[in-house]
């Protein structure tokens, strides 16, 4: 079909929305990062507003969503590495972390 563009997995997209599961919400701006090479991929250590042991399921799946919109679903796949979910400390500066809408930045910076 001549006017069909097919795209086999998710481009990056807007960091601009709500990600909804059940009563728990998460936008880019609940989340930080450090990252650091894991052989010839990206390890991402990923520190999210409010985790505990009760909603870690339904933030970590939100989380996937927010991952795939700000780095593409192909380079989720195939660049990054291992992935740790943490709880996001009090004052994430004081710690060395980077604010989630860095994260392009950083990787791209990492893969080249």
């Amino acid at each position: 079909m001549p006017e069909w563009e097919v795209i086999p997995f998710r481009p990056p997209k807007s960091l601009n929305f709500v990600i909804q599961f059940g009563p728990h919400q998460l936008t880019a701006d609940d989340v930080w990062f450090i990252d650091e090479p894991d052989g010839e991929r990206v390890g991402l250590r990923l520190f999210i507003r409010g985790l505990t042991k009760e909603n870690e399921e339904a933030l970590g799946g939100a989380l996937f969503i927010l991952l795939d919109n700000a780095l593409g679903e192909y380079a989720v796949e195939t660049q990054v590495g291992f992935i740790e979910r943490l709880a996001l400390p009090d004052r994430p500066e004081d710690h060395g972390l980077k604010p989630f809408r860095a994260i392009r930045t950083a990787f791209d910076r990492m893969q080249h």
